[in-house]
């Protein structure tokens, strides 16, 4: 055998042994050769594609764009294309889609110019980077969980110390008014400003009683309780704000509802937030409205259902989808954290629940709470941490 079939064989073998698959195309981008790597990742028979433009084992939206970048590869061939702004797909022979890594290089001979291009397989590679971005964000939103939780915590304990000394002159001022009360005649014109000091000092006195339990620490309290009155008492924490922002509140409350089993605590963040939330909505005051009736869980479970309604600007169709996204938000910057009803919808799962948005831009939006009705002993059935 001479020298030169000697070469041939080698380059031959070496060809077909390449553990990538190899393409080869002439200037007018059809197939010449290719090795056994390409068969086997393009499901093709090397019989099937010999003479056919190489489009064919592309996906039929990246075809147009690769024919213009073809062109220009060869006319000149000594440019090599840059790094894609897209991922590459390979298309095989049963209609799927793999992602592949791409390297031309122009090759002369006799016969002219042929480009030999080299496919990796990188199907299992975007898989792991897929899965480290997952964790990634996993990592990312529990650390913000954590840096949130250990937020609350502090102004929590800062909400009990204020409300500790708020007590004591609250205390004294009801005790004095008491007083007054008991010497004042009853036709005295002092009496009707005393009973208005005193009903204001009875409802500064439960405002605090709800602040002191809304700042307890965060353990598990399972509890049977009516849900209407845990929105009445997130309503009291937030009648200032709301007053402020010149929102006004109604109720619809169905009556004879079947009490709840769940943490009141983490139920009433889930209130408040949600509160707040309608109040941001409506920049220029509005109406809130609150309701409640019987309704149906998961797997026809009873429950009870609640309704925040606002009266706000809504939120646009392509942002409805996201809006229960950690760290998605449509508030300025500076102005809310993207977790507020990531941390809802997870405290509403967690008493298998679930919590629904449905909105209208430029008429609000209608956020449902629907939590089951249970009877277990000690809340075992719940999810809670």
């Amino acid at each position: 055998m001479s020298t030169l079939r000697k070469s041939e064989a080698l380059l031959g073998g070496l060809f077909e042994s390449a553990p990538d698959a190899i393409v080869v195309t002439d200037r007018d981008g059809r197939i010449v050769r290719l090795n056994a790597r390409a068969e086997a990742l393009f499901g093709y028979a090397r019989v099937e594609v010999l003479g056919r433009p190489v489009e064919a084992l592309m996906p039929a939206h990246f075809r147009a764009r690769h024919e213009v970048l073809r062109g220009a590869f060869v006319a000149d061939a000594g440019r090599r294309p840059l790094t894609p702004e897209r991922e590459l797909w390979a298309l095989r022979k049963d209609g799927t889609e793999v992602p592949v890594e791409i390297a031309l290089g122009p090759v002369q001979t006799e016969e002219g110019l042929l480009v030999l291009a080299t496919v990796r397989d990188i199907t299992r590679r975007r898989e792991m980077e897929l899965a480290l971005r997952a964790k990634s964000e996993e990592v990312r939103e529990i650390s913000q969980q954590l840096w949130q939780s250990a937020k609350l915590a502090t102004m929590g304990e800062l909400a009990a110390s204020i409300a500790h000394e708020l007590n004591n002159p609250l205390g004294t001022i009801s005790l004095g008014v008491e007083d007054l009360l008991s010497t004042a005649p009853p036709d005295s014109p002092a009496r009707r400003e005393l009973k208005i000091i005193e009903q204001e000092t009875e409802r500064m006195a439960r405002l605090v009683a709800n602040l002191l339990q809304f700042s307890r620490p965060g353990y598990q309290q399972v509890s049977t309780f009516d849900v209407c009155e845990e929105v009445e008492k997130t309503l009291e924490l937030s009648f200032f704000f709301l007053r402020k922002r010149t929102v006004a509140v109604t109720r619809e409350f169905a009556p004879d509802l079947p009490l709840i089993q769940g943490d009141r605590q983490k139920l009433r963040q889930v209130f408040l937030n949600l509160i707040v939330n309608a109040s941001d909505a409506m920049p220029g005051g509005g109406t809130l409205t609150l309701r409640s009736c019987a309704s149906v869980a998961n797997a026809d479970v009873p429950a009870v259902a609640l309704e925040f309604a606002d009266t706000g600007t809504g939120i646009p169709p392509e942002n409805l989808s996201r809006i229960m996204e950690p760290f998605f938000t449509t508030k300025e910057a500076g102005r809310g954290t993207g977790l507020g009803l990531a941390i809802c919808r997870r405290i509403v799962q967690e008493h298998r629940g679930t919590l629904d948005i449905t909105s209208e831009v430029g008429r609000g939006t209608t956020v449902r709470v629907t939590l089951p009705v249970h009877t277990g002993a000690g809340g075992a059935h719940l999810d809670l941490e």
